[in-house]
C-alpha cells in the first residue's frame, strides 16, 4: 500500500511541524479496536524520539487495502 498513491494518502496525515517540517507523515502503525464490524483501527505515528509524542492519525473504519 505504501507504493500506490491513493492507499499512502489515505495513511498521510496531519502531524506538528517539529515532528516532520512538511507537516504530515505517514501514519502505518495501528491497532484493531474491536474485532466485530466495521473493524475499527486507530493509525498513529510513534515520535518519541523527536518530541515526546505519539500522534492519533485516524480513528475509524478499516481503511483500504486494495
Amino acid at each position: 500500500m505504501v507504493n500506490n498513491p491513493r492507499l499512502r494518502s489515505l495513511r498521510e496525515r496531519p502531524v506538528p511541524t517539529d515532528i516532520y517540517a512538511t507537516g504530515v507523515a505517514l501514519h502505518l502503525a495501528h491497532i484493531r479496536i474491536s474485532q466485530t464490524a466495521p473493524y475499527p483501527r486507530l493509525h498513529f505515528l510513534e515520535a518519541t524520539d523527536k518530541a515526546e509524542l505519539i500522534c492519533v492519525g485516524y480513528l475509524g473504519p478499516h481503511l483500504l487495502t486494495r
